[in-house]
């Protein structure tokens, strides 16, 4: 049977080798067991000698070892503390907030927001970036007549990153590839979108084709600059010219100009315009303002068209259709009754104007409204202050301005 060996404890000096003439009562003596526990020395109390001295060298080694592995073992854990501090203050240094901007356009103005890339991405913004910061930016367009004229919106970003990338090279890549990508959202944001405008000409022939009304026509093209609004190197315009009368339809002609028409093209266009709206025509008494009006819009509704302008020539003297009914519209009344235009009575007004169109205006959405009234003795001021009330408020015109 193998012999269980001496083991010193720890930080014990090892005991000489056993001889049986030294003196030590530590030496196991004839006839007793050592017993060994661990590396606890036990008591000799049996007759058979199972004691053997330990082998030369052997506690040396094995402090040596245990000591290895103590030595390794706090370099390890100091090795991953280490590691873990550089890291955390590493990621500490990063910023992983993301800013947020917005861009509106309305695509039935020539107006873009320009949006600027030299802040966007300066050396400074891309540093931060590249350090975990984020980017995003939303596109909106009002009035986009590619989707039907509705909204459209589209949000580009360099995305932050929360959970950090200690590979640099891997997230620098990924900020210049979206950094591109939002470049390109920019230029689609900023990108020309053709569309047709429309342009209308409203003339009052109520009392008749009047030398007056030719006046004011040439005068209102010529001081508006007319021919301007319909020319374009982008989109497409129509023309379109009505006369405002008592008629459940609508007198009108149409032209459509196109990009590119040189200004004698568009000058000759005007002229004939102006001419088929003084045809001669007889005098209608009888009339309402708003049934010539409205029919004129609804030309633009038909068409689906938005924005653009819109000339009037009349003196919005409004007549209502039945004049018999209690709350018949008839704005002479103010020359009786100052306060018959007076702006609460505007609501009761509007409710019975727009009773017959369902309530409603054929929309304008954002046509700017051009007024222009005859010289006389009437309260113009007064009555152009209702109509642009209505076609603001009702209409929805973009703006209004009257001359007379």
């Amino acid at each position: 049977m193998r012999r269980p060996k001496f083991i010193p404890e720890i930080g014990e000096a090892a005991a000489p080798p056993h001889s049986p003439d030294a003196g030590d009562d530590r030496v196991p003596r004839e006839g007793d067991v050592r017993v060994v526990t661990g590396d606890r020395q036990g008591d000799y109390s049996s007759g058979h000698d199972f004691g053997q001295a330990p082998l030369e060298g052997a506690d040396e080694g094995l402090r040596g070892y245990r000591k290895a592995i103590l030595t390794g073992g706090i370099a390890l854990v100091l090795g991953v503390g280490s590691l873990l501090y550089v890291v955390n203050e590493q990621k500490n240094s990063y910023d992983f907030t993301t800013s947020t901007r917005t861009f509106v356009r309305d695509a039935l103005t020539d107006s873009v927001p320009v949006a600027p890339l030299d802040e966007f991405f300066s050396r400074e913004r891309m540093e931060a970036y590249y350090r975990g910061e984020g980017l995003r930016i939303t596109f909106k367009i009002n009035n986009d007549p590619r989707k039907g004229y509705q909204e459209t919106t589209e949000t580009c970003e360099i995305r932050s990153e929360p959970d950090f990338d200690m590979n640099k090279p891997t997230r620098r890549a990924l900020v210049d590839s979206q950094r591109d990508a939002v470049i390109e959202c920019m230029k689609r944001f900023q990108t020309i979108i053709p569309r047709t405008v429309p342009a209308n000409i409203l003339v009052d022939v109520t009392e008749g084709v009047t030398p007056q009304l030719d006046t004011i026509l040439k005068k209102a093209i010529r001081e508006q600059e007319f021919s301007r609004h319909l020319e374009s190197q982008r989109d497409t315009v129509m023309l379109m010219v009505s006369k405002i009368f008592d008629a459940k339809y609508t007198n009108s002609e149409r032209w459509i100009i196109l990009p590119g028409t040189s200004q004698n093209g568009i000058n000759e266009t005007l002229e004939a315009a102006r001419e088929w709206a003084l045809i001669p025509d007889s005098e209608k008494r009888s009339s309402s303002v708003s049934t010539g009006l409205f029919n004129g819009f609804k030309l633009r509704q038909q068409h689906d068209l938005r924005g653009g302008w819109v000339l009037v020539v009349s003196d919005g003297m409004q007549l209502a259709r039945n004049r018999s009914a209690s709350d018949a519209v008839n704005f002479y009344e103010v020359l009786r009754n100052p306060a018959y235009l007076d702006s609460r009575r505007w609501p009761a007004i509007d409710r019975a104007i727009l009773e017959e169109w369902g309530g409603d205006c054929p929309p304008l959405h954002g046509a700017r409204v051009v007024w222009y009234a005859p010289a006389s003795n009437l309260p113009i001021p007064k009555v152009m202050a209702y109509w642009e009330h209505l076609l603001t408020t009702r209409c929805g015109a973009l703006n209004f301005e009257f001359f007379f």
